[in-house]
């Protein structure tokens, strides 16, 4: 036992497995985003690294006043996460488009009560991809108050995203010393977190559950070393586990936490004393009861809703594409197309649409063979090499007669911009995480967040790849990038 705790567990005495993967993992990211950020000028790479330098040395700074200031360090938490929103969404406007059309057909036929009687809603599409119609739920019950999607949407995003700030706070005073003020602030000012307001996009809403989530299990960490208090356990369980299957019902990335949680609650249990290895195996085992019936109840919701069947482990399309050599793995015109024809066969349910994908997906990667390495490798270079995919989406569905500048002239300042930030966060966190396992201060509990960043980018290996799915990882990042030495 003490031999897996030595070799895999995040101790600060001595890197394992883990700190190594999570380090070889900034650098390769690191890098990729420089690559990007070079092609756009040189000079960038070098305005990224001085903003790194000011992270470095200014955020960790910030410690004491939060730690004596906890409500003014929240205002500005909120005034960073709210206000360049709203100057955003002042200037530019979007119209709802693609995916983020579904959502707003949804959202509508939901409040309206027409989703199962207006044959335009994409009922069929929904079923095949339940994760869609949570977002449209929660977004429904204010267009019953006030018939606007759109502006409910972007409202919606700007709290959420406040929300997500503050809580990315918390988890970095957490496990990195206080440092509430800077966590919070890093990620209230991320671009493309701002540049997502104005999409009707998942991304706010799902990010502000998971870091709920993450928060819950982390209170529950801290908790567990302490005799009685089981309600409070009991409690932090059950709230994690009910906010993490709302998550997953919102984007398909809740196993990715689940089985974070699972390994750094196993790697706890075997490093402490043997009484604590029952303890830690009970614990997983209430998460994993819990989380199930909490996903029960939200899948049987859904398909009430639909009024039909639903498919219960939808990722078969997803691994599909993700093994298309030819297109590095992302979305594509011809397995789209592929997509609609076997969803216009209503002789198939959901779940039999994604069980042939599922088979296709896997023959593709037996017939790819060591061409699945370069996928990978591809792969990595989409998920991680930028953070401007936003940009592009807004310029697809930017309302030419609302916005306010045109987003055409501005759209390389705002590319530029997000891969400066995006890669002055990754160079900070690199160097607070190569710093703490040199000058052996790491917290264990950094374990957690690390995995989760590792999973979501071990999980993209294997599905669909898009720049976009990398955005759960930014707040965690943010975390990793405020250190926790300096006053």
């Amino acid at each position: 036992m003490a031999t897996i705790q030595r070799v895999i567990l995040m101790k600060p005495e001595k890197p394992g497995i883990i700190d190594i993967l999570f380090l070889l993992f900034l650098v390769l990211a690191f890098f990729a985003a420089a690559r990007t950020l070079y092609f756009s000028g040189g000079l960038f790479v070098f305005f990224a690294a001085a903003l790194s330098a000011v992270y470095v040395f200014f955020l960790p700074k910030t410690r004491r006043f939060s730690r004596k200031h906890k409500i003014a360090s929240t205002f500005i938490i909120l005034a960073a996460a709210v206000v360049p929103r709203i100057i955003f969404l002042y200037f530019i406007t979007a119209k709802p488009a693609g995916d983020f059309e579904t959502y707003n057909l949804l959202a509508n036929g939901i409040a309206k009560g027409t989703l199962l009687t207006n044959p335009d809603m994409p009922v069929r599409y929904a079923s095949i991809f339940p994760h869609t119609v949570s977002y449209p739920v929660f977004l429904s019950g204010f267009i019953r108050v006030y018939d606007n999607a759109v502006f409910w949407a972007r409202v919606l995003s700007v709290i959420c995203s406040g929300a997500s700030a503050v809580i990315s706070g918390v988890i970095a005073a957490k496990i990195q010393k206080e440092n509430y003020l800077s966590g919070g602030l890093l990620y209230a000012l991320f671009p493309s977190a701002i540049y997502y307001c104005a999409l009707m996009a998942t991304e706010s809403l799902f990010i502000v559950l998971e870091l709920s989530a993450i928060l819950m299990f982390i209170c529950f960490i801290r908790e567990s070393g302490n005799h009685g208090a089981i309600p409070k356990k009991l409690f932090f369980i059950i709230s994690f586990c009910v906010t993490l299957a709302l998550a997953n019902s919102v984007r398909p990335l809740g196993y990715v936490i689940l089985i974070a949680s699972a390994v750094t609650l196993i790697l706890k249990g075997f490093a402490g004393m043997p009484y604590r290895i029952p303890k830690a195996l009970a614990a997983i085992i209430l998460i994993i009861l819990f989380y199930t019936l909490s996903s029960a109840v939200l899948m049987q919701g859904t398909a009430r809703l639909l009024g039909r069947e639903i498919a219960a482990s939808p990722a078969g399309f997803n691994i599909y594409v993700g093994m298309n050599t030819e297109s590095r793995g992302k979305w594509n015109q011809s397995d789209s197309e592929l997509f609609s024809e076997y969803a216009r066969n209503n002789d198939l349910s959901p779940q039999r649409i994604h069980d042939r994908f599922l088979g296709m997906g896997v023959s593709r990667a037996v017939i790819a063979g060591f061409s699945l390495f370069k996928l990978a490798v591809s792969k990595f270079d989409v998920m991680w090499g930028g953070d401007h995919e936003s940009v592009d989406y807004i310029k697809h569905a930017a309302d030419a007669r609302r916005t306010k500048v045109s987003f055409n002239k501005y759209e390389p300042c705002l590319k530029t911009a997000a891969n400066i930030y995006y890669l002055a966060v990754l160079l900070a966190a690199l160097y607070f995480t190569a710093a703490e396992l040199i000058s052996k201060s790491a917290d264990p509990l950094k374990l957690y967040p690390a995995l989760i960043i590792l999973g979501i980018f071990g999980l993209h290996i294997i599905v669909e790849a898009a720049s976009r799915y990398h955005a759960p990882a930014l707040p965690l990042l943010c975390v990793f990038a405020v250190g926790s030495k300096g006053e």
